[in-house]
């Protein structure tokens, strides 16, 4: 991947994601609060492009309205249904995958560079990150329409990196918490602090991300979940998956799940 696309594409001038300092201290942020925003990471003219592109391939895109628990797993009959191991939310977005995405997109280009992937992996502390095996899982297109959302969740993987390409006026908030389990937190306590999530008795964070910006966040720890679009646009939001081993794909039942298709 030629390196010198690059300069065209991110904002190297507030963000030098190669200068030791400044990632040092992105670094501590990210340890200290699991969450770093950088507006307009990418640069204008990169952005109309991805923009056009993201609303072209709309057509493709794959809804799948679904109920899920928090855990994102099969209900536990351990616990009853509307215990917070097993209670029910709401996920409503479409999505297209990374096979569908132009092999020259500056998301392409951003992905595969090692710029990037170095700077990505000294802030999470991540020894190497590596893109899925499968044609689909590396880059995804997130749309949220009217009265779509995605629900509260913790995420499998310790960091997940998300681009915003058109934001809306109205609802599509990106909500969050402070960690709710981890080592030190026992499992009674992390299904109360669930709990209290899920019936609005927990104080709640919010970013409004604008299109451009860059969001690393630790939400393996921390619910998180988008609120409903209120309106007639769509929210439009790339996920760059890694993975810390080489040669990982999704299953081929969580390809269904979430694309409606397999790789093959």
């Amino acid at each position: 991947m030629n390196e010198d696309n690059l300069k065209n594409i991110i904002n190297f001038k507030d963000y030098p994601i190669n200068e030791a300092n400044w990632l040092k201290k992105i670094q501590n942020q990210f340890d200290e609060t699991g969450i770093v925003s950088l507006e307009n990471f990418v640069l204008p003219e990169s952005m109309d492009n991805i923009k056009k592109e993201s609303l072209s391939k709309l057509n493709h895109a794959y809804f799948n309205p679904q109920e899920h628990n928090v855990y994102l797993k099969s209900e536990d009959i351990m616990y009853p249904s509307e215990h917070p191991r097993n209670k029910k939310v709401k996920s409503s977005k479409g999505c297209i995958t990374d096979d569908l995405i132009n092999s020259l997109s500056p998301l392409k280009i951003i992905y595969n560079s090692c710029k990037f992937i170095d700077f990505i992996s000294f802030v999470t502390k991540q020894e190497s990150i590596h893109p899925y095996k499968d044609k689909l899982s590396s880059i995804n297109i997130h749309y949220a329409r009217r009265g779509e959302e995605l629900g509260w969740h913790f995420d499998n993987s310790s960091f997940a990196i998300t681009l915003m390409i058109n934001e809306v006026s109205r609802g599509g908030e990106f909500e969050y918490t402070e960690p709710l389990r981890g080592s030190l937190i026992n499992q009674a306590k992390e299904f109360e602090n669930v709990s209290n999530v899920l019936y609005g008795k927990t104080e709640i964070k919010k970013i409004s991300m604008k299109s451009g910006g860059l969001l690393l966040f630790n939400g393996k720890n921390s619910m998180h979940r988008v609120t409903k679009v209120d309106c007639d646009e769509i929210r439009i939001l790339a996920v760059l998956a890694y993975n810390d081993k080489p040669g990982v794909s999704l299953s081929k039942s969580a390809q269904m799940t979430f694309y409606g298709r397999t790789d093959g």
